[in-house]
């Protein structure tokens, strides 16, 4: 059962949450969906809201990636400006999608593994990515992504003996 939304509808506070949670906290795109921001900013958002440093990318983190399913075959996972959302663009199809995962397929259930406003935040973020498909805007957002500098993983902080 969903909880009633805290986010207002295109509430920029509560898209600018779920943008963390995509990147730095569900991690979305680590294994499967494309990342819609760029590498130091998924690191500053992976910091922000698990502690852990990240040192590492997948080969190409602006593609979505394959996955085994319960269907005999591979399902790519889709790019939210790219690809129709089957189970609904609205947010609340979004919400339901996110907090049941979708079955058969590699997509988790995170109802009870992030907070409802994290979740509801996630599928606002997921609706803006949503409202951006098939505009010059996505093709832009994927062109500047592809094009960022070359990404060099931060110093880690030294530890307490001196160790890095």
């Amino acid at each position: 059962v969903a909880t009633p939304d805290p986010w207002a509808e295109h509430d920029l506070a509560g898209v600018a949450r779920g943008t963390r949670v995509y990147h730095g906290l569900a991690q979305c795109a680590v294994a499967c969906h494309p990342a819609y921001t760029t590498k130091p900013q998924i690191v500053a958002f992976t910091k922000e809201l698990t502690k852990m440093d990240v040192r590492e990318f997948r080969d190409d983190p602006y593609d979505p990636v394959a996955k085994d399913s319960d269907f005999g075959m591979k399902i790519v996972p889709p790019d939210f400006t790219f690809n129709a959302l089957r189970a609904g663009d609205a947010v609340g199809d979004i919400y339901r999608s996110i907090a049941s995962g979708i079955g058969g397929t590699a997509m988790p259930t995170w109802k009870n593994v992030l907070p409802e406003t994290d979740l509801w935040a996630l599928s606002h973020y997921v609706r803006s990515l949503v409202d951006l498909r098939g505009t010059p805007a996505a093709a832009a957002l994927r062109k500047a992504l592809i094009e960022q500098p070359y990404w060099t993983p931060p110093a880690v902080d030294a530890g307490v003996d001196g160790a890095q």
